[in-house]
């Protein structure tokens, strides 16, 4: 059930979509809607999406044990309990070990949490190797093979069809158990952990891949011919059919791009490879869903995009099974979305970027929950303890083991710059999580005590809280489709949001393009559009830009190739038609990379840039486009020295370019990689408010503002109106009134107030 609070609902008046069920069938936890945002409802009450979890064996559960007493005395109620189901077992065997594991944890856990606490069961759906060895013997042909040596994966393949099955009844099974069970009114939800884990499998060659592959063409063409006709192959059936090579995956026909027109039988291949696992996800909701009787949460992990890549680009993006993403953001049985926030520069004096794609969720209706598992200045001597050779790691002695605070004064500014990174996306929340294997992360007075204030500031600004970003940042999942294995990819994504977006000095939101779609996208809220990677734009999405996006004096900036790849094929007309620009095209890939060289100083977008300023990327990138448009104002050149296709130095070809239209006006850069300093004169050439201009991380809300550090000193922040600041942990008044206030902060701290 899906819960609509009008605005009185701030005042405890809840207006259910379907008031005629009984107390007996009431939800015991649900999503509600206030402001457009959606919120978490425990027993029909709001309650803030604050959750802790645990990593510790059964053999130290004592031991987290007394963590999770330590943080419901902190205010959270919301925990997590793993839950294998067993899925080889018979009903018996499965009731017996739960009886053995699963109920001394809960119990334990519950008696730590007090009254209040409330549960939400992590659900082991995969079955691996060397859990269920006799299965796996028994069906080889289920599970997994991995490119390129084609040798045996560890688990079940996300195509098996016997797999899904045993995977539906155990899920049945459990919401038998949880129904009977004494705890049926102190468990809340459901999570469920499938394909791998994260739902984010490696690619599979298996025999029950190659079954799903012609299932999946049977149902998009219908007949041989359709086939034959979109893969230009007249001996291809839908019976037949194989999967692609693997070394074609590595191949485009223009560049980085794969041809509709010449290679559908890839993009196909592509197009399945992400489709399926979300719709086994669905399948999975929706037994959930029936068999508890819509009375609790389900969600997963999914939804993933800001992520560094670590090595080869088939285990990068591309390996990120979510690229059909969209297909589960409409689906009414999944209820949240979980991921960890990006492991790009964590540090204290980072950034904060959930991997997710949480505004879309929430345009959707869907909760959001960041996985904040920071590494306290408690989780080295927690590891240690477990691990004494964990002294000599190299993440230790040269790293940080994913941005380890050194001290609790980090370790705190961290938890409010993620906090705050949550807690100003209305519909966003998060679950503290301890990823090692000794727990206790916060068992320290300071940081639960920062636990303590910070969930407060949670329940005093949520529900009501209203989004202030006024730039869009567009990202597309099936441009992907369309891609050779590449690693521009990630300067375009994590590293351009990394090291560019997020230091602008002004929030942003993110959506998928076929969000743009939506009937209720706010457009109107936005003043800056960012095309990321739209390589791949459909017709539909097309006509929305150009009458949605591309009026009332919007700047929209767009980055390489945006609208090269449509349904149909693969032109530069479609860049010149997306950017209003004449852009040229060289088939040429530079495997090198490509850079733009700011030659212009006198505009307002790179007035306030140094001299020099060069941006771009030293991935493979091709074909190479410019701009060629006297009507442009050309601010900088590309320019690159590359041997690949005979080129040895590429100059004197626009590069980053600004062209007024009567209702518009589009930028558009040839590289990836722009810097803080352009992508904020192009936000404030566009009319974005700016609320800080030292390169800080940002977080702003309608009531809530942060500002997290590198470098310290004297700031000036700006607000969009005259409010009252406060210290958001302290309740310190910092401003009485007033359109602007000065802070001094250290580096690597963070300033985080509430705005009345």
């Amino acid at each position: 059930m899906r819960l609509l609070l009008a605005p009185m609902a701030l005042i405890a008046v809840v207006v259910p979509l379907n008031a005629a069920c009984s107390a007996e069938d009431a939800a015991l936890a649900e999503v509600g809607i206030v402001r457009g945002a959606p919120i978490l409802l425990i027993g029909g009450e709001p309650e803030p999406p604050v959750v802790y979890r645990e990593n510790l064996p059964w053999a130290h559960l004592d031991l987290g044990v007394q963590h999770y007493a330590s943080i419901a005395r902190a205010g959270v109620r919301l925990f997590v309990v793993g839950c294998g189901l067993a899925l080889t077992h018979s009903p018996e065997q499965r009731d017996r070990s739960r009886a053995q594991y699963l109920v001394p944890a809960i119990d334990k856990v519950l008696n730590a949490a007090g009254p209040d606490g409330r549960i939400i069961l992590l659900l082991t759906t995969t079955l691996r190797r060397n859990s269920a060895p006799e299965w796996a013997e028994a069906n080889p042909g289920e599970m997994m093979v991995w490119p390129p040596a084609m040798q045996p994966g560890d688990r079940v393949s996300v195509s098996s069809l016997k797999w899904r099955e045993l995977a539906c009844d155990g899920l049945r099974d459990l919401v038998r158990w949880v129904n009977e069970s004494p705890y049926a009114d102190r468990i809340v939800g459901y999570f469920m952990c499938g394909a791998g884990g994260e739902w984010l499998d490696y690619w599979d060659y298996s025999p029950a891949a190659t079954a799903s592959f012609r299932r999946w063409l049977s149902r998009r063409y219908q007949t041989d011919p359709a086939l034959r006709e979109a893969w230009h192959d007249p001996s291809a059936t839908r019976e037949t059919a194989e999967l692609p090579k693997w070394e074609s995956l590595f191949e485009g026909d223009r560049g980085l791009f794969h041809d509709p027109a010449r290679s559908r039988r890839v993009i196909d291949f592509m197009q399945w490879y992400h489709e399926e696992p979300a719709e086994v996800a669905a399948e999975f909701a929706a037994v959930l869903k029936q068999a508890d009787q819509r009375r609790r949460l389900v969600g997963l992990w999914n939804g993933y995009y800001f992520f560094p890549g670590w090595s080869s680009p088939e285990r990068g993006i591309f390996r990120r099974r979510q690229g059909a993403f969209d297909l589960l953001l409409d689906d009414p049985n999944i209820d949240f979305f979980v991921a960890p926030y990006s492991y790009g520069e964590r540090y204290p004096g980072g950034v904060f970027v959930p991997q997710f794609l949480n505004d879309s969720m929430a345009l959707h209706g869907k909760l959001a929950i960041v996985e904040e598992d920071s590494r306290t200045a408690l989780a080295a001597r927690a590891e240690a303890a477990y691990d004494p050779e964990r002294s000599e790691r190299p993440y230790v002695t040269i790293g940080d083991s994913f941005g380890c605070s050194r001290d609790i004064d980090e370790s705190i500014a961290v938890m409010k710059r993620n906090f705050a990174g949550c807690f100003t996306k209305p519909g966003t929340g998060l679950w503290w999580y301890c990823l090692g294997n000794m727990g206790g992360w916060y068992d320290h007075p300071r940081l639960l005590d920062t636990v303590a204030r910070l969930r407060e500031v949670a329940e005093r600004n949520s529900p009501g809280d209203r989004r202030a970003a006024q730039i869009a940042v567009i990202v597309s999942n099936r441009s992907l489709w369309y891609q050779k294995f590449n690693t521009l990819q990630q300067d375009l994504i994590a590293r351009q949001t990394i090291a560019g977006l997020a230091r602008i000095g002004a929030p942003y939101d993110v959506y998928l393009d076929t969000d743009l779609e939506q009937r209720d996208f706010p457009f109107g809220r936005y003043r800056l559009f960012v095309l990321l990677n739209t390589f791949h734009l459909s017709d539909d999405q097309r006509r929305v830009i150009a009458d949605r996006v591309q009026r009332r004096g919007r700047t929209v900036l767009s980055v390489y190739a945006t609208g090269f790849a449509g349904d149909r094929g693969l032109s530069v007309e479609g860049v010149r038609e997306v950017t209003g620009m004449n852009i040229e095209v060289a088939e040429v890939t530079l495997a090198k990379g490509a850079e733009v060289v700011v030659t212009d100083f006198r505009h307002p977008t790179t007035g306030a840039l140094p001299r020099p300023t060069r941006f771009g990327t030293r991935s493979e990138i091709g074909p190479v486009l410019w701009c060629d448009d006297p009507a442009a104002s050309v601010l900088g050149d590309l320019v690159a020295t590359d041997d690949s296709g005979g080129v040895f130095t590429l100059a004197k070809r626009g590069g980053l370019a600004i062209k007024r239209m009567e209702e518009w006006t589009s930028v558009w850069a040839a590289v990836p990689g722009l810097p803080p300093g352009l992508l904020r004169g192009i936000a404030d050439l566009a009319g974005v408010h700016i609320y800080d201009d030292d390169g800080d991380v940002v977080f702003a809300s309608e009531r809530l503002l942060a500002v997290h550090t590198l470098h310290g000193g004297p700031r000036t922040i700006r607000l969009p109106r005259a409010r009252r600041v406060t210290d958001a942990l302290t309740g310190e008044v910092v401003s009485a009134r007033a359109r602007e206030f000065r802070v001094d902060l250290p580096a690597r701290r963070t300033g985080l107030w509430e705005l009345r």
